[in-house]
């Protein structure tokens, strides 16, 4: 090994975490605030964890539920921007 250059030792590797599930709150948290979105996901289902007092797998069930409501209506809501696209391109087609 070279001076100055440090390497992982293998106890390092074999517990460095496969997932968000598996991180400590502080990265989590670090990632999320940099606008990961399977981070932000992770820290909104520990947050329904400690809010709910609840496990895993509940939290998750019902992230999926709210995950699935706040999905509900969308293509009426985007109609709007869609529609003024759509003018858009035909006015620059037009022109």
């Amino acid at each position: 090994q070279e001076p100055g250059i440090q390497v992982p030792s293998l106890d390092v590797a074999k517990h460095m975490p496969n997932g968000y599930s598996e991180m400590d709150n502080e990265p989590l948290l670090a990632i999320a605030e940099m606008g990961n979105h399977s981070a932000r996901v992770e820290v909104l289902k520990r947050h329904i964890m400690a809010v709910d007092e609840c496990d895993y797998r509940e939290a998750t069930k019902t992230f999926d539920k709210i995950a699935k409501k706040s999905r509900e209506g969308i293509r009426r809501q985007i109609l709007p921007y869609q529609i003024g696209i759509a003018g858009a391109l035909v006015s620059a087609v037009g022109s």
